[in-house]
Protein backbone atom coordinates (compact mmCIF):
# COMPACT_ATOMS: atom_id res chain seq x y z
CA UNK A 1 0.00 0.00 0.00
CA UNK A 2 2.62 2.63 0.80
CA UNK A 3 4.39 1.93 -2.70
CA UNK A 4 1.20 2.45 -4.21
CA UNK A 5 1.02 5.60 -2.69
CA UNK A 6 4.86 6.16 -3.19
CA UNK A 7 3.41 5.52 -7.16
CA UNK A 8 0.64 8.09 -6.79
CA UNK A 9 3.36 10.79 -5.26
CA UNK A 10 5.69 10.80 -8.02
CA UNK A 11 3.67 10.12 -11.51
CA UNK A 12 0.46 12.30 -10.76
CA UNK A 13 1.92 14.41 -7.97
CA UNK A 14 5.70 14.67 -9.13
CA UNK A 15 6.32 14.53 -5.81
CA UNK A 16 9.66 13.42 -4.00
CA UNK A 17 8.80 13.02 -0.14
CA UNK A 18 12.68 12.85 1.10
CA UNK A 19 13.73 16.51 1.42
CA UNK A 20 15.78 18.53 3.36
CA UNK A 21 16.40 22.22 4.39
CA UNK A 22 19.29 23.84 4.62
CA UNK A 23 19.73 25.54 7.92
CA UNK A 24 22.62 28.33 8.25
CA UNK A 25 24.55 29.96 5.46
CA UNK A 26 26.76 27.17 3.11
CA UNK A 27 29.16 28.71 1.17
CA UNK A 28 31.05 25.66 -0.24
CA UNK A 29 30.47 21.77 0.24
CA UNK A 30 33.22 22.07 3.16
CA UNK A 31 31.66 24.12 5.42
CA UNK A 32 29.65 22.40 8.20
CA UNK A 33 25.69 22.45 7.74
CA UNK A 34 23.28 21.81 9.78
CA UNK A 35 20.22 19.60 7.59
CA UNK A 36 16.47 19.56 8.91
CA UNK A 37 15.77 16.12 7.02
CA UNK A 38 12.25 14.33 6.42
CA UNK A 39 12.53 11.29 4.71
CA UNK A 40 10.17 8.55 4.44
CA UNK A 41 10.17 6.54 7.87
CA UNK A 42 7.61 5.12 10.40
CA UNK A 43 7.19 8.14 11.85
CA UNK A 44 5.71 9.52 9.07
CA UNK A 45 3.20 6.37 7.99
CA UNK A 46 0.02 6.50 9.47
CA UNK A 47 -2.59 3.80 9.81
CA UNK A 48 -6.36 4.69 9.70
CA UNK A 49 -8.80 3.75 12.52
CA UNK A 50 -10.75 0.55 12.48
CA UNK A 51 -13.62 1.58 12.81
CA UNK A 52 -15.24 5.16 13.53
CA UNK A 53 -16.61 3.17 16.99
CA UNK A 54 -13.03 3.70 18.25
CA UNK A 55 -12.99 7.01 18.50
CA UNK A 56 -16.62 7.59 20.20
CA UNK A 57 -15.56 5.25 22.60
CA UNK A 58 -12.40 7.29 23.55
CA UNK A 59 -14.93 10.28 23.76
CA UNK A 60 -17.27 8.41 25.92
CA UNK A 61 -14.21 7.27 27.62
CA UNK A 62 -12.24 10.78 28.25
CA UNK A 63 -15.96 12.23 29.38
CA UNK A 64 -16.26 9.44 32.13
CA UNK A 65 -12.70 9.30 32.85
CA UNK A 66 -10.40 12.36 32.08
CA UNK A 67 -7.09 11.69 30.90
CA UNK A 68 -4.33 12.64 34.01
CA UNK A 69 -2.82 15.81 32.29
CA UNK A 70 0.26 18.08 33.10
CA UNK A 71 0.32 21.73 31.94
CA UNK A 72 2.40 23.95 31.29
CA UNK A 73 1.25 27.26 31.08
CA UNK A 74 -2.11 27.40 28.89
CA UNK A 75 -0.89 24.41 27.22
CA UNK A 76 -2.30 21.06 28.49
CA UNK A 77 -0.42 17.75 27.69
CA UNK A 78 -2.26 14.34 27.24
CA UNK A 79 -0.49 11.29 27.93
CA UNK A 80 -1.21 8.53 25.29
CA UNK A 81 -4.30 6.68 26.04
CA UNK A 82 -4.58 2.88 25.08
CA UNK A 83 -7.03 2.08 22.58
CA UNK A 84 -6.89 -1.43 23.49
CA UNK A 85 -6.80 -4.91 21.32
CA UNK A 86 -8.15 -4.19 17.80
CA UNK A 87 -11.00 -6.35 16.82
CA UNK A 88 -10.17 -5.84 13.50
CA UNK A 89 -7.45 -4.82 11.03
CA UNK A 90 -6.76 -1.28 11.00
CA UNK A 91 -7.32 1.21 7.90
CA UNK A 92 -4.83 1.27 4.79
CA UNK A 93 -1.22 3.18 5.43
CA UNK A 94 -1.24 6.76 4.63
CA UNK A 95 2.30 8.56 3.88
CA UNK A 96 1.86 11.81 5.83
CA UNK A 97 4.46 15.07 6.43
CA UNK A 98 4.97 16.72 3.42
CA UNK A 99 6.52 19.66 4.95
CA UNK A 100 10.21 19.06 3.47
CA UNK A 101 9.11 17.17 -0.12
CA UNK A 102 10.73 19.07 -2.97
CA UNK A 103 9.27 18.55 -6.52
CA UNK A 104 10.47 15.53 -8.64
CA UNK A 105 9.50 17.08 -11.89
CA UNK A 106 12.60 19.55 -12.07
CA UNK A 107 15.49 19.61 -16.03
CA UNK A 108 18.64 18.60 -13.13
CA UNK A 109 18.96 16.09 -10.70
CA UNK A 110 18.96 17.13 -7.01
CA UNK A 111 22.33 17.14 -5.84
CA UNK A 112 22.06 19.03 -2.24
CA UNK A 113 22.91 16.25 0.51
CA UNK A 114 20.00 14.56 2.04
CA UNK A 115 18.95 11.34 3.98
CA UNK A 116 20.68 10.55 7.52
CA UNK A 117 24.36 9.39 6.51
CA UNK A 118 23.97 5.90 7.56
CA UNK A 119 20.52 5.50 5.40
CA UNK A 120 21.61 7.02 2.00
CA UNK A 121 20.79 6.05 -1.31
CA UNK A 122 23.93 5.22 -3.55
CA UNK A 123 23.43 7.99 -5.56
CA UNK A 124 23.80 10.62 -2.95
CA UNK A 125 26.47 9.11 -1.45
CA UNK A 126 28.35 9.19 -4.85
CA UNK A 127 26.64 12.77 -5.06
CA UNK A 128 25.49 11.51 -8.64
CA UNK A 129 21.92 13.45 -8.50
CA UNK A 130 18.92 11.94 -7.14
CA UNK A 131 15.24 11.64 -8.05
CA UNK A 132 11.97 9.99 -6.95
CA UNK A 133 14.40 6.29 -6.61
CA UNK A 134 15.38 7.82 -3.21
CA UNK A 135 11.75 7.65 -1.91
CA UNK A 136 11.60 3.97 -2.75
CA UNK A 137 15.42 3.40 -1.15
CA UNK A 138 13.78 4.94 2.32
CA UNK A 139 11.00 2.65 1.72
CA UNK A 140 13.45 -0.29 1.54
CA UNK A 141 15.60 0.87 4.49
CA UNK A 142 12.69 0.98 7.11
Amino acid sequence: MVLTGLDHLHTKCRIIHTGTQLVGNKSNLQDEIDLSIADLKPDNILLGIEHQAVIEDLVNDEAEEPTPRKMEGSRAIYPSRNFGDLQSPPGPPKIADFGLAVPGDVPQLHNHPIQADLFQAPEVILRAGWTYSVDIWNLGVM
